[in-house]
Protein backbone atom coordinates (compact mmCIF):
# COMPACT_ATOMS: atom_id res chain seq x y z
CA UNK A 1 0.00 0.00 0.00
CA UNK A 2 2.72 2.65 1.05
CA UNK A 3 4.51 1.35 -2.61
CA UNK A 4 1.48 2.57 -4.70
CA UNK A 5 0.64 5.50 -2.42
CA UNK A 6 4.38 6.87 -3.56
CA UNK A 7 3.74 5.94 -7.27
CA UNK A 8 0.38 7.99 -6.75
CA UNK A 9 1.81 10.40 -5.17
CA UNK A 10 5.45 10.87 -6.78
CA UNK A 11 4.07 12.74 -10.25
CA UNK A 12 2.52 15.29 -7.83
CA UNK A 13 5.28 16.05 -5.88
CA UNK A 14 8.08 16.33 -8.98
CA UNK A 15 5.04 18.66 -10.77
CA UNK A 16 5.12 20.95 -8.01
CA UNK A 17 8.83 21.30 -7.37
CA UNK A 18 9.34 21.89 -11.38
CA UNK A 19 6.49 24.30 -12.18
CA UNK A 20 8.34 27.57 -11.21
CA UNK A 21 11.24 26.70 -13.49
CA UNK A 22 9.08 25.76 -16.24
CA UNK A 23 6.96 28.96 -15.84
CA UNK A 24 9.75 31.00 -16.26
CA UNK A 25 11.13 28.74 -19.08
CA UNK A 26 7.71 29.05 -20.66
CA UNK A 27 8.18 33.04 -19.92
CA UNK A 28 11.54 33.44 -21.59
CA UNK A 29 10.50 31.63 -25.11
CA UNK A 30 7.26 32.75 -25.09
CA UNK A 31 7.89 34.29 -28.71
CA UNK A 32 9.22 31.03 -30.06
CA UNK A 33 6.63 29.09 -28.34
CA UNK A 34 4.14 30.15 -30.46
CA UNK A 35 5.91 29.42 -33.77
CA UNK A 36 6.65 25.80 -31.94
CA UNK A 37 2.37 25.86 -31.74
CA UNK A 38 1.80 26.55 -35.51
CA UNK A 39 4.66 23.85 -36.49
CA UNK A 40 3.04 21.46 -34.20
CA UNK A 41 -0.62 22.14 -35.69
CA UNK A 42 0.33 21.65 -39.30
CA UNK A 43 2.08 17.99 -38.02
CA UNK A 44 -0.77 17.11 -36.56
CA UNK A 45 -3.05 18.36 -39.69
CA UNK A 46 -0.73 16.37 -41.50
CA UNK A 47 -1.06 12.96 -39.39
CA UNK A 48 -5.02 13.28 -39.37
CA UNK A 49 -4.89 13.08 -42.99
CA UNK A 50 -2.35 10.08 -43.24
CA UNK A 51 -4.95 8.73 -40.90
CA UNK A 52 -7.84 9.54 -43.23
CA UNK A 53 -6.40 8.25 -46.20
CA UNK A 54 -4.86 4.96 -44.05
CA UNK A 55 -1.12 5.77 -44.98
CA UNK A 56 -0.03 6.02 -41.76
CA UNK A 57 2.55 3.18 -43.19
CA UNK A 58 4.50 5.58 -45.39
CA UNK A 59 5.61 6.97 -41.63
CA UNK A 60 7.03 3.85 -40.91
CA UNK A 61 8.50 2.64 -44.09
CA UNK A 62 9.81 6.13 -44.38
CA UNK A 63 11.60 6.11 -41.01
CA UNK A 64 13.03 2.81 -42.05
CA UNK A 65 14.44 3.78 -45.08
CA UNK A 66 16.26 6.73 -42.74
CA UNK A 67 17.28 4.59 -40.06
CA UNK A 68 16.82 0.96 -40.50
CA UNK A 69 17.79 0.26 -36.69
CA UNK A 70 14.46 1.30 -35.92
CA UNK A 71 13.81 -2.23 -36.56
CA UNK A 72 15.43 -3.73 -33.85
CA UNK A 73 13.23 -1.50 -31.58
CA UNK A 74 9.74 -2.40 -30.01
CA UNK A 75 7.58 -5.55 -31.21
CA UNK A 76 10.74 -6.30 -33.22
CA UNK A 77 12.43 -8.09 -29.87
CA UNK A 78 9.27 -7.98 -27.72
CA UNK A 79 6.83 -10.91 -27.01
CA UNK A 80 3.33 -9.12 -27.17
CA UNK A 81 0.38 -11.37 -26.06
CA UNK A 82 -2.90 -9.83 -27.12
CA UNK A 83 -6.55 -11.10 -26.61
CA UNK A 84 -7.75 -12.58 -29.74
CA UNK A 85 -11.54 -14.30 -30.32
CA UNK A 86 -11.72 -14.64 -26.53
CA UNK A 87 -8.33 -16.49 -26.20
CA UNK A 88 -4.58 -15.03 -26.16
CA UNK A 89 -2.26 -14.91 -29.31
CA UNK A 90 1.81 -14.98 -29.17
CA UNK A 91 2.08 -12.64 -31.37
CA UNK A 92 6.11 -12.39 -31.29
CA UNK A 93 6.70 -9.82 -33.82
CA UNK A 94 4.47 -10.35 -36.73
CA UNK A 95 1.62 -7.99 -37.46
CA UNK A 96 -1.93 -9.70 -35.78
CA UNK A 97 -5.33 -8.58 -36.77
CA UNK A 98 -8.07 -9.31 -34.37
CA UNK A 99 -11.65 -9.13 -34.96
CA UNK A 100 -13.51 -8.13 -31.79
Amino acid sequence: LAVYGLSMTLPFIFAALFARPFLDWVARNRARLAHVEKVMGVILVAFDVLIATDSVALIAEAKLDWAPWFATLGLARARIILPVSGSFAAMGGRALHASY
